[in-house]
């Protein structure tokens, strides 16, 4: 159906020519008329869906503008913001509204008519994790099984657990005693245990819990622990896949555990760190040094280590983009990495392989990120400092045609 917008802008022109006819000086033209040929779209890209108020879409048909200012573009009452414009193609960011049918308009300047009508599908970039909602509060890094089931310490509704969330969303306790009430690092391992750090810990240790959770009376055990002369800090670990655990910390080490038979090696590293992943038979960590947030990389070869090499760094001030204190890291199989933000001006980086930083879904995440894992389905599952006593909210961010990399320990 072919709406006009002749009168439209008509009545734009008479309300300005009432206007400046005040002084003499009238815009108004009675000889105005609508020449341009009607908007047409012929299809979008990406062709069956995209995420509302993220990056950007390609509408490809004729007779557009190739000057932006001429063009408008609306997705079912949300405008667009057209970044890119010829006369065949339009490179917009969709408006925020989402749906399976969204009425997609386009006006060119001159022409009398919108687009025949075309619908496309806009999804919500995040939602809530299924079976939470505002009642429910992680207080700890999750790790997820090799079942795709979420683990962590929560609190619901005021009761504080170590449970585990289903896919389909059922909440169940998994842990009905623990050793504490919070947990940094977490990562499921090849026994199908729940390897976990706490900086609660008097002690650094690794922990454990065995498969299907403590029994009741029961806390996680300790798994391994490096000398108490060290005095070493562990905050986080990653599992690889050549048969060893990766725990960092604030130390001057990078601590190694051969998992068969928890035999400890030492390479020498000194930084605050705060998260450790490994992609690539490549081991990322992240944390600060001189009080600069930066991430490094080391070769992984054999039973060694091979020297840092300094793959970012954020700037100390408020005003950039690409600020705040780095909490997590994540890896698409594509070697995207996402850096989870505290107190920055964007929630969430993304680092691609050629070393271009940019804030990720910049105009629909808020907040703080505090910790990131994924989800098979190809969603990122994000913890948000809520401010409330430092507990945390989970979003499910769709990340559209990216999926994750292997989390080894359950792959």
């Amino acid at each position: 159906m072919k709406i006009k917008i002749k009168y439209f802008y008509l009545f734009i022109i008479a309300t300005f020519a009432v206007i400046s006819c005040e002084d003499n000086n009238s815009v108004f033209d009675p000889d105005f008329e609508l020449t341009g040929e009607t908007p047409v779209i012929n299809s979008i890209t990406p062709s069956n869906r995209y995420l509302a108020g993220v990056d950007s879409v390609i509408i490809n048909g004729s007779f557009f503008s190739s000057n932006i200012e001429e063009n408008t573009v609306n997705f079912g009452g949300s405008p667009g913001v057209i970044l890119q414009a010829s006369e065949n193609q339009l490179i917009v960011r969709p408006g925020f509204n989402t749906g399976d049918s969204i009425l997609v308009r386009v006006s060119t300047r001159g022409t009398e008519f919108f687009n025949d009508d075309y619908y496309y599908r806009l999804d919500s970039a995040f939602t809530n994790v299924r079976g939470l909602d505002n009642n429910y509060r992680p207080l700890s890094a999750l790790a997820i099984d090799k079942d795709e089931n979420l683990h962590g310490f929560i609190n619901i509704a005021g009761t504080k657990a170590f449970y585990q969330i289903t896919k389909s969303g059922v909440i169940s306790t998994y842990s009905p005693t623990t050793r504490f009430g919070t947990y940094t690092g977490a990562q499921f391992g090849p026994d199908d245990g729940l390897y976990l750090i706490s900086t609660a810990s008097p002690n650094s240790a690794i922990f454990r819990m065995p498969s299907g959770g403590n029994a009741q009376g029961q806390q996680d055990g300790v798994w391994a622990f490096p000398p108490f002369s060290e005095k070493a800090n562990f905050v986080d670990l990653a599992f690889d896949n050549n048969g060893y655990i990766w725990v960092i910390g604030n130390n001057t080490n990078i601590y190694r555990y051969t998992y068969s038979d928890k035999s400890l090696q030492r390479f020498p590293f000194t930084a605050n760190l705060r998260t450790a992943v490994v992609f690539n038979n490549q081991l990322f960590v992240a944390g600060s040094k001189d009080n600069i947030e930066t991430v490094w990389k080391f070769d992984i070869s054999g039973s060694s280590l091979g020297a840092p090499s300094e793959v970012l760094r954020l700037e100390n001030n408020t005003t950039s983009e690409i600020n705040g204190v780095i909490r997590d890291i994540s890896f698409d199989s594509d070697g995207n990495l996402y850096l989870a933000i505290q107190n920055g001006n964007n929630s969430i980086l993304k680092v691609e392989p050629n070393g271009r930083i940019y804030p990720f879904y910049r105009y629909v995440l808020e907040g703080s990120y505090y910790s990131l894992t994924w989800d098979e389905e190809g969603n990122m599952i994000g913890g948000i400092l809520s401010g409330e006593n430092g507990s945390l909210l989970l979003n499910k961010i769709d990340m559209f045609d990216k999926t994750r990399a292997p989390i080894y320990g359950i792959e």
